[in-house]
């Protein structure tokens, strides 16, 4: 029996988000974090320029605005949660729980559109805020922290605990405002593409954040961060030369190249088409989906938190403590009932 066709798009959903968690560990751990940030807009912006000719710009003026806000809201969650990750935060956490942003907008929809939270979406938050408890445990021990990664400290676990919380709260504008555009009235009919134009807005609101920034392209990582993500001793040679690493042990001097490091760009332009194209595949699978109930797209492709997680234990071998690895299970659930 085949596949249908809204299932494979929300299965390649979930894998190419997951990618988008991953490869920014993988840049973030070469470049410096700004760098790592604009390489990713250059390659949404590029996705959103091919786009134009096929969905193009006409959108009503109120909500361009508010996927441009929208957009920017991505671009800035983004931001914080590479500096989360880079203050020392597990990967599969940190996209874990900027991922659990759809708890943030039950809460908009009550304020701003007086839509009460059924008692699925309030369980759903309480899974949530279960999960948060269970990622701001006291203690690292029992992990397996990759070479090179300091263990965080009390300090710097809410650290980038808080950074965390700012990235889901971008997430959350981003939706939101791209909810508010589905519900607002419109004087004239849309077109049957204005799904993509509405990412193409949002792309403008990411690219100017990124100018307002105004990052550096050709920063590498600071060669005496504490926090770098080397491959233990296990990891498998292809996964190794993925990473760009060999078997000589890592030095500051290789830091310090007047070049901007080649493999970091990859994988940060790989982190901006992973949510370019997992945006695609989505909208997709909305459109394909039974028109009654949409609900299992969201519900599947909202886990790539998961495929983040996994991607780090394989790869880079990122292993949790048992209780973070109870946060993760209480955030995917949480993301089912949320949706």
């Amino acid at each position: 029996m085949a596949l249908a066709s809204w299932t494979i798009y929300t299965f390649a959903t979930l894998l190419l988000w997951g990618l988008w968690g991953f490869f920014s560990a993988l840049a973030e751990q070469r470049l410096a974090r700004k760098t790592t940030f604009a390489w990713h807009c250059i390659a949404i912006a590029v996705c959103a320029a091919f786009g134009v000719p096929f969905v193009g710009l006409q959108l009503p003026r109120d909500q361009a605005g508010l996927l441009i806000l929208g957009g920017a809201g991505y671009a800035q969650g983004v931001m914080w949660m590479v500096d989360a990750i880079a203050a020392g935060g597990p990967v599969g956490v940190v996209v874990t729980i900027a991922s659990m942003y759809p708890m943030v907008i039950v809460g908009l929809n009550w304020l701003v559109l007086s839509r009460v939270p059924t008692l699925k979406q309030a369980g759903g938050v309480a899974a949530a805020l279960a999960s948060l408890l269970c990622f701001m445990q006291s203690s690292d021990e029992g992990s397996d922290t990759p070479a090179g990664r300091s263990r965080s400290t009390r300090s710097s676990r809410f650290r980038w605990m808080g950074l965390c919380m700012f990235a889901l709260l971008g997430y959350a504008v981003w939706m939101f405002a791209t909810e508010l555009c589905v519900l607002l009235p419109t004087p004239l009919p849309l077109t049957s593409t204005v799904q993509g134009t509405r990412l193409i807005w949002s792309a403008i609101g990411c690219s100017a954040v990124c100018v307002i920034h105004r990052p550096s392209l050709t920063s590498n990582r600071d060669s005496h961060s504490d926090h770098i993500l080397t491959p233990s001793q296990d990891t498998h040679p292809a996964c190794q030369q993925l990473l760009g690493v060999d078997s000589q042990k890592w030095s500051p001097e290789t830091e310090r190249s007047a070049y901007v490091d080649r493999r970091g760009v990859l994988s940060a332009v790989a982190m901006g088409l992973g949510m370019a194209c997992g945006s695609v595949t989505f909208l997709m699978a909305v459109k394909a989906a039974p028109p009654t109930d949409d609900d299992p797209v969201c519900v599947i492709s909202g886990m790539y938190g998961g495929i983040t997680t996994l991607l780090m234990r394989v790869v880079l071998k990122e292993q949790l403590t048992y209780l973070r690895y109870c946060g993760i299970v209480l955030a995917l659930v949480a993301g089912s009932l949320l949706a």
